[in-house]
Parts: C-alpha cells; structure tokens; sequence
C-alpha cells in the first residue's frame, strides 16, 4: 500500500511445496494482472531450499518479465552457521530487492535500498523512521497491530511504503524447535521432510475438537485466514 494508493503485494508461500509445482503456481501469477509485486523465498526452514532453489531464477524473471515488482526475502530465523552464509550470499548476491525479516538480514542491508518484512518488530513511528534512514523503501507491518497503530505508524514515516497483512493464515511464533515434525515421530534434524505432507499446514485442535492452531514446520500459524476486505476504505484513509 503506498500512499492512498492500493496495490497487492504476494509474500512467500510459507509452505513445503515440491519444486515444480511451487515453480508452476508462479508462473501462474506471472498472468495474474491485479498483483503488483512478488516477494520470493524460504522464510520458515533453510532445509526446504532445496525443493526451490533450483528454480527461483526462472520464477523471478517470468514473473519480472510480466510487469511485476520482484523481491527476495531472507530467513525469519537464522540459528546456524550456514543459514547465516545463505543470508550473507542472499544480501551480496541477489539481483533483486532483499526483503530482511530478521536482525542479522537487516544488519547486512544497512545503507542501501531493501524492504521489511513482517517478522521484524515495527511498533512505532520512531522504528519506522529509523528503519527508512537505514535504507528500507517498504515495510510490512505485523498482523497483530490495530488499525490505530497502522495508522500512528504510516503518518510518521512520510515517503516510505507500507504493507499490511491483508489475508492468509497470519504467522503467530516461529522457534528454532520443530513442532511439525515432533508431532508425525521424527526430530528435527531427521524430519525427514514431514510437512511436505501437509502443503497447507498441519491442524492442531483443541481438547474439544475445534481447529485452533496450524503447525508449518518450525513455524506456528493461525488456522483460521485473516480477510481485510471489508477494512479496505479504513487502510486507504489511514495512508
């Protein structure tokens, strides 16, 4: 969303997709004209890399090539060694607008142009504004924020684009434990890829049956979908 103006932007797909579908699911929106801008990319479990990697060049030109503004984004969590290594590579490498959605992304970033996600704190004016000096051009704002917050936020920080969570499952916890797995048998280091299983999360119900959770890998999401349709003239009025 940028200034009164509403644009949609399509973030990661948060889920365990095999390769070729999550390639041709994308080129799909490649045709789709009413989304403006793609932020692709792991943001759950460097593991899952290996099902995507080998088609993100592809999928970022298809969909470049459609008119559509293309941003990579890095690790919601970064625990080990080596996904330490892939944001670095990620942040020096990428032809494209880097989206930090953690510290150590955000850190990397510093002095030239890149985009917020949702996994990194924004609660106030003041860190939005400390965030556009740092070189962001665009920020999302977690789930969890009022609409009087968005709109505090959005007034403090003129000529920076703003984004909010406007449908999906919203992204509650992340943790560098793996529930998914725990909950099929397996460990984390031998999960043996078990959220493949369940492409749109795994359910977690209360004692009395009702749908109360959805477990996606390390991440903890709600199971019910946030829709902002109806709050659609309040977002435009707020800026």
């Amino acid at each position: 969303m940028a200034g009164r103006n509403l644009r949609i932007t399509l973030g990661p797909i948060p889920y365990l997709w095999d390769g070729e579908a999550w390639r041709d699911f994308y080129f799909r929106i490649a045709d789709c004209a009413w989304i403006d801008a793609v932020t692709l990319g792991e943001v759950v479990c460097s593991k899952r890399l290996h099902f995507t990697q080998p088609f993100i060049d592809a999928v970022a030109s298809r969909l470049a090539d459609a008119g559509k503004d293309v941003a990579l984004a890095s690790m919601a969590m970064v625990t080990l060694e080596r996904e330490a290594m892939l944001t670095r590579k990620l942040v020096e490498a990428s032809p494209w607008p880097v989206e930090a959605n953690d510290l150590s992304a955000l850190g990397l970033l510093s002095g030239r142009p890149h985009l917020i996600g949702p996994f990194v704190n924004v609660y106030n004016g003041a860190t939005a504004r400390m965030l556009a000096s740092r070189g962001a051009t665009r920020i999302c704002l977690g789930p969890e924020l009022p609409l009087a917050s968005v709109t505090e936020i959005v007034g403090a920080a003129p000529g920076t684009d703003f984004e909010v969570f406007a449908f999906g499952r919203l992204p509650l916890a992340i943790s560098a434990r793996c529930a998914h797995a725990r909950a099929k048998g397996n460990s984390k280091d031998n999960c043996q890829f078990v959220c493949q299983d369940d492409p749109d999360g795994l359910a977690v119900d209360t004692l009395d049956g009702q749908a109360f959770l959805t477990l996606n890998g390390v991440q903890t999401m709600s199971h019910t979908c946030q829709v902002l349709l109806a709050e659609l003239p309040a977002l435009q009025q707020a800026g």
